[in-house]
């Protein structure tokens, strides 16, 4: 672990947003601790508190006995795209790493980024977010199923399915566009600057070694979490596209008829399987998100 702070010998800045989820945020530096201890590079960490309340300070003075080089900053206007933007414009890394204040980071996961980069030519690097759930499932749910994300063969050239939930960008990538506030109480804001840049012929690459896991808590296996998610999903999808001068009817069309689809399959795949028709059932939801998107429906998942 290589502490130094001289700004022009930063190489990777860790950059965390986090929101009233103090405990989680504890876990997550804990596991970049061991992390930090297989790097020889110097490094700072930036952890954004968007809590008004100041709910992560606490923390972040207990884990400087760890981690010296943290650096903890307020964000009181809740927005997650201002968190995010305030932490890169702090940050003084070349390379910026991003992970979610609910998510763990693998013992090697930024040797592999940091190891990756020196033989590839690419503004940034993705990689998995495993799921791990905290407690027993429901019956109907299976969270390999529900939760896992789209996984490629490292070196994968990708244009979209990008979020900060585990990324090592050029701090360069930012020099002329941050994440869009429109998004910061909606979600998704990531994955559309990510696919933007893509489209402006930045190179994104895939490395599936460099592995960080989301910690799903009970709440979130509810079937009302899970709908919310998946809606929320399609709207901000389609809302991007009607953005990108996408015919509105033409999004319409398509999401009503695999809508109406669905509806006529999901009994028989309820039957087939029971887990699988659950999946079925949220793919619904995707669908209506769509729908509302078209609508102009208003949805604010982090608004509190």
């Amino acid at each position: 672990m290589n502490m130094s702070s001289k700004a022009e010998n930063i190489c990777i800045s860790i950059c965390i947003a986090t929101f009233k989820r103090p405990d989680k945020l504890e876990r997550l530096l804990h596991s970049l601790v061991k992390a930090l201890d297989k790097l020889d590079v110097s490094f700072d960490v930036v952890v954004v508190d968007n809590d008004v309340s100041r709910s992560a300070e606490g923390i972040i003075k207990q884990i400087k006995i760890l981690l010296p080089n943290v650096i903890y900053l307020n964000e009181p206007e809740q927005n997650i795209s201002l968190a995010r933007n305030r932490a890169i414009s702090k940050a003084r890394g070349k390379w910026l790493a991003f992970v979610d204040d609910d998510e763990i980071v693998d013992s090697d996961w930024l040797r592999e980024y940091w190891h990756y980069q020196k033989i590839h030519s690419a503004d940034g690097y993705f990689g998995p977010v495993l799921p791990s759930v905290e407690a027993e499932t429901p019956a109907w749910l299976d969270a390999e199923l529900i939760f896992s994300r789209p996984r490629f063969q490292t070196g994968t050239r990708l244009t979209d399915k990008m979020r900060t939930g585990n990324a090592f960008v050029r701090a360069s990538v930012f020099e002329k566009n941050k994440f869009d506030p429109g998004y910061g109480l909606r979600g998704g804001g990531d994955a559309i600057f990510f696919t933007l840049r893509a489209k402006e012929n930045f190179k994104f690459l895939w490395n599936d070694a460099a592995i960080t896991y989301e910690i799903y808590p009970r709440e979130r296996t509810k079937l009302t979490w899970l709908m919310q998610r998946y809606f929320r999903s399609g709207l901000n999808f389609s809302t991007f596209r009607l953005q990108q001068n996408y015919s509105r009817f033409g999004i319409f069309l398509k999401a009503f008829t695999v809508l109406l689809l669905l509806t006529i399959t999901l009994v028989f795949r309820f039957l087939l399987s029971p887990k699988k028709g659950v999946l079925h059932f949220l793919r619904m939801c995707l669908q209506v998100g769509h729908i509302a998107a078209c609508f102009n429906f208003p949805y604010y998942e982090y608004k509190q």
